[in-house]
């Protein structure tokens, strides 16, 4: 594998592939602190019961529609017997999620998609990769792209004051979604680099 695929490699295993479509749904009240903090502490259960019971389909589906929850009466006791209102748990988690990814991607998206570009341009001139090689390269890097668009655009639509309760709670969140996402693990800047 040479080096451009394992830099395309790595902008896939850091998530901006992730298959998950992100929509944000704006019917709902925003979320306060109180219910980010109360988020964080059940985030990391929840996730852990999609993992160990294989319920990745109710995440694919809680991120395309977050009134989906009542499809999976399973998730909606999970979240019952925490006391939340399944409805607002899928709210808060399809939010955060957005915002986290977009987090991750740096304060602008634009220099992602300029680096993606740079590295399609590369693929395109590596004399050293194959036809069909540099065809799933750059299908890698079209998806990269796509994604990257998709969650700043989820992105753009979130409440302000939702974007600053994640700023402000960035740590906390790496903390409680850390390992337990599709998505890189190093996500987030570093909040003693970052103003």
């Amino acid at each position: 594998m040479n080096t451009i695929t394992q830099l395309v490699a790595r902008w896939t295993v850091a998530g901006f592939c992730m298959v998950l479509a992100l929509h944000v749904i704006a019917a709902e009240k925003p979320f306060n602190a109180d219910d980010l903090k109360r988020f964080l502490v059940e985030s990391g259960p929840f996730l852990d019961w999609v993992r160990t019971n294989h319920q990745e389909r109710v995440m694919n589906r809680l991120m395309e529609q977050p009134q989906s929850i009542a499809e999976f009466p399973e998730a909606v006791q999970f979240l019952r017997d925490r006391k939340w209102e399944p409805q607002r748990f899928a709210y808060v988690l399809n939010h955060v999620i957005v915002g986290y990814k977009r987090l991750g991607m740096g304060r602008e998206p634009s220099q992602l998609l300029a680096r993606l570009e740079q590295t399609r341009a590369a693929v395109n001139a590596d004399a050293t990769q194959s036809e069909s090689e540099k065809a799933r390269t750059l299908e890698i890097v079209a998806k990269a792209q796509r994604e990257a668009q998709k969650t700043d655009k989820a992105f753009a639509a979130l409440p302000p004051e939702e974007v600053r309760l994640m700023w402000l709670h960035r740590t906390e969140l790496q903390g409680a979604l850390e390992g337990r996402l599709g998505i890189s693990k190093r996500v987030l800047p570093n909040p003693a680099k970052t103003p």
